[in-house]
């Protein structure tokens, strides 16, 4: 199994006493040991690396083979070590500075949710901090007034730095928002749409019009799947949540990172995002795909 065959979850982080101060709760929690993974495995680490241990085993190990044996497609695996009889996986974490209303975060996205989870709990027993979060109908609103037209031609937005940018939503929920006339009980609450690009759809402009089955759904900020671009660099799809929880493929050697901290830099100019202490993690049984 291939570590990279689904989307990572990822938080983004912000204190008071800065950056220095979780990265240094970071290096207290985890591991540098890029020396265990070779000279082939370190030359396609192109973003910041550490590994965490947990006992969470989130892949399975066929029998007859060893944790080595396993295929990764970034070449960075997990390291794997016997302590009494318990098998501790470190697994790689990547994070990258990340730019949000005029002050520098920290994201940070593991190979699955429950080594995440263990992981925000650990560091927020050396260093609080908060979470970013996002205005859920605002962010919604936003995505279908400033890229939901009917136009075929792609639409791109420039603000200041960002230029030529381009998001293509490429799934998203739509709960019901008016009920036609002879609706019951039993009629369809929410449709999610998958897509290219679901504003490009026929379907999408009838389900948001009441011309498909008479009812009128709105588009929702609980979860979207978007492909973000802009001049600097290629996309990166991402799966948003409006708790703030979101997840993406890291890429190889961690390269998405960096265009991920685009889009969340991009959001925040739009004054759509926020932060608190609720952590997303908590909200996640439907906002992002389970393990």
């Amino acid at each position: 199994m291939k570590i990279h065959d689904r989307p990572w979850p990822c938080v983004v982080l912000r204190t008071r006493r800065g950056t220095r101060t979780l990265l240094s709760a970071l290096d207290q929690v985890c591991t540098f040991p890029l020396d265990l993974i070779g000279p082939e495995g370190r030359s396609f680490t192109r973003k910041s690396l550490c590994y965490y241990e947990s006992k969470h085993i989130g892949f399975r190990v066929p029998a007859g083979l060893q944790l080595a044996d396993i295929e990764f497609r970034d070449r960075i695996p997990p390291i794997c070590r016997e302590v009494d009889d318990l098998t501790l996986i470190g697994y790689p974490i990547y994070y990258h500075r990340t730019k949000v209303s005029g002050e520098t975060c920290l994201a940070i996205t593991a190979p699955y949710l429950r080594v995440l989870g263990q992981l925000v709990r650990d560091l927020r027993f050396k260093v609080s901090f908060e979470f970013l979060t996002l205005h859920g109908g605002d962010f919604a609103k936003f995505l279908e007034k400033t890229f939901g037209g009917e136009s075929q031609n792609s639409t791109f937005v420039t603000l200041g730095e960002f230029v030529n940018v381009s998001i293509r939503v490429k799934s998203a929920v739509l709960p019901l928002k008016v009920a036609a006339e002879h609706a019951n009980e039993l009629e369809l609450r929410r449709v999610v749409l998958t897509g290219e690009n679901i504003f490009r759809t026929k379907l999408y402009q009838r389900l948001r019009s009441g011309k498909a089955d008479g009812n009128k759904y709105e588009l929702s900020g609980a979860r979207v799947t978007l492909l973000y671009s802009d001049d600097l660099g290629k996309g990166v799809a991402t799966t948003i949540a409006q708790h703030g929880a979101f997840a993406f493929r890291p890429g190889l050697g961690g390269e998405n990172m960096e265009q991920f901290s685009r889009l969340m830099e991009f959001l925040s100019t739009q004054e759509i995002v926020e932060f608190g202490k609720n952590d997303p993690l908590d909200y996640l049984l439907e906002d992002l795909p389970n393990e």
